[in-house]
């Protein structure tokens, strides 16, 4: 196994204690980094990289080695075509061996990778190749039919009028040699979600994946080099490659991948006991989807799973107890980081401890603290804003094109997330919003996420987002709309039962005045529920 680029070897980190490792640790990322050579050549080899499972029944297998020779002809392809260092190659494929052949073949030419998701509508797909200023493209055959103004276009099938990826491989040379990257040169953009404004081009660098190690080997628990990835979440999202692919390939381990138009419960099970999947990446999204079609899993499948790891927004206490009922001694550790700056804080049974529904400790290498308005650390127990001392090998190097934009992320020497939360007692932290979901209440400050928390513990609830609610009185009041259980109680009946609910677990001050049942929630292309659009279609109905 590689070293985790640090000062203390991740062969060390399971005898060290979480205060040693904070003091001990110091980030050792080489000037010359690049993500295809770390991966590709550090393990170049018949050890198994990919198992990807189609819709068929096949299974697909790469090597490293195979892998390292696909992405080589392919840079060496699009290199004889012009692409070059700092060219931008747009990547529109979803889970499939071709994805990480494009990624590589980008990072071998010094270009920069922007994924753009097969779930994308025209608009969002026309926006980032414009906004990033895209000049190749590889495609699926649906969306290379999309593509409009690239001068490149690769297509993974027959797409008319467009070279196949097959071809390009045959044709290029699989001795192409690397450019030589800095860790600091921009390996991959990848744009929010656009719920404040207009989508935002955040630029990664190569030292991305040295700055997601340690988290990962943390919120993993140390795996093994016999240790078996997967997640159903999209590869053009950093949640399915910075968070579990890449990592994962730079230990040398095993990535599971599958072909897949929808979320399927029984699917993602199916997979995971066919190819003995040992950690799994699964948002709290995914994993409410999961129980809601199984209770008990381990009654229904023959699992190998020893970790599940979890982000992206809130999990809950239903979801730590379906696990540790519903599964055998298996993990779930929760973390949170955010595009700007990935895997910040995790929960792990190993070195830093757990404590379910909170985001962890802060993995070691990164200081982040709880600012005040002024820019002043909080004490422990008050909500301020989630911000990361810099400089960090995991904060973005910049939005894309976007100077000033890039200037206002950052009060000083930190990195402001936007998030709100609070650390406890012990150093944990806990999520409370993105700054501008926090509902002002009275003159109180209320965490949506905490009540959404309570109202997710009444079995008559499906699922459900919380949000402010213009008031003339109190400025905003407390607003939940939920999706009902199947056998859930009459609505006036589970209205109170929620209201009883936050008023005993929170704050008499925190009940939602205002309760809504709908049959299902908006969601995002990530698919996490969208409150933007909640709060759009609330404010018009009201």
């Amino acid at each position: 196994m590689p070293k985790a680029y640090a000062s203390i070897d991740v062969r060390e980190w399971a005898d060290a204690t979480y205060e040693e490792l904070v003091e001990r640790f110091e980030w050792d990322v080489p000037e010359r980094y690049n993500v295809a050579t770390e991966i590709c050549t550090a393990h170049r080899g018949d050890g198994t990289a990919l198992l990807f499972d189609r819709s068929d029944g096949e299974t697909v297998e790469r090597t490293f080695a195979q892998l390292d020779e696909q992405s080589s002809r392919l840079a060496s392809w699009l290199a004889d075509r012009g692409v070059g260092f700092g060219d931008r190659i747009g990547i529109a494929l979803s889970q499939a061996p071709e994805t990480p052949v494009a990624h590589f073949a980008a990072y071998k030419l010094g270009a920069v990778a922007v994924p753009i998701s097969v779930l994308m509508g025209q608009e969002s797909i026309d926006y980032r190749l414009e906004k990033a200023d895209v000049s190749c493209i590889v495609a699926t055959d649906e969306m290379a039919t999309r593509i409009e103004g690239v001068e490149t276009l690769v297509a993974v099938g027959d797409a008319p009028g467009a070279p196949s990826f097959d071809d390009a491989l045959s044709a290029g040379d699989p001795a192409f040699d690397p450019a030589t990257t800095r860790a600091d040169d921009p390996s991959l953009i990848t744009f929010t979600s656009g719920t404040s404004g207009e989508p935002k081009g955040v630029v990664y660098g190569h030292r991305s994946l040295a700055s997601a190690l340690p988290a990962f080997e943390l919120m993993c628990e140390f795996p093994g080099d016999d240790a078996v990835f997967f997640t159903p979440a999209d590869w053009a999202w950093v949640a399915g490659t910075l968070d579990t692919a890449f990592p994962a390939w730079w230990g040398g381990r095993t990535v599971v991948g599958y072909e897949s138009e929808g979320f399927d419960p029984e699917r993602v099970f199916s997979v995971m006991e066919a190819y003995g999947v040992t950690h799994a990446f699964l948002t709290p999204t995914m994993l409410r989807m999961l129980r809601k079609s199984y209770e008990r899993p381990n009654d229904a499948f023959d699992l190998s799973l020893e970790v599940a790891y979890t982000g992206g927004e809130p999990t809950g206490d239903t979801l730590f107890e379906w696990v540790d009922e519903g599964f055998s001694d298996v993990s779930l550790n929760e973390h949170y980081g955010q595009s700007e700056a990935d895997l910040l804080t995790t929960n792990s049974g190993c070195v830093i401890g757990t404590k379910p529904g909170s985001i962890g400790r802060p993995v070691p290498g990164h200081d982040v603290e709880i600012l005040d308005e002024n820019g002043d650390p909080l004490p422990p127990g008050e909500i301020g804003t989630i911000a990361l001392r810099t400089p960090d090998p995991a904060v973005m190097l910049e939005y894309w094109n976007a100077p000033e934009r890039t200037a206002n992320a950052f009060r000083g020497d930190w990195l402001d997330t936007g998030d709100t939360g609070y650390r406890d007692e012990d150093g944990f932290f806990w999520f409370a919003g993105r700054g501008d979901d926090l509902i002002i209440s009275s003159g109180y400050r209320i965490s949506p996420t905490e009540v959404e928390q309570a109202l997710a513990a009444h079995e008559g609830v499906d699922e459900m987002v919380v949000v402010g609610e213009p008031d003339d009185v109190r400025g905003e009041i407390v607003s939940a709309i939920v999706v009902p259980t199947d056998d859930s109680p009459d609505p006036e009946k589970l209205r109170e039962e929620l209201r009883e609910a936050v008023r005993n677990q929170l704050s008499k001050y925190k009940y939602p005045r205002n309760i809504r049942f709908v049959e299902s929630l908006p969601r995002t292309t990530t698919g996490k529920i969208d409150r933007r659009e909640v709060q759009t279609e609330f404010a018009e109905d009201s």
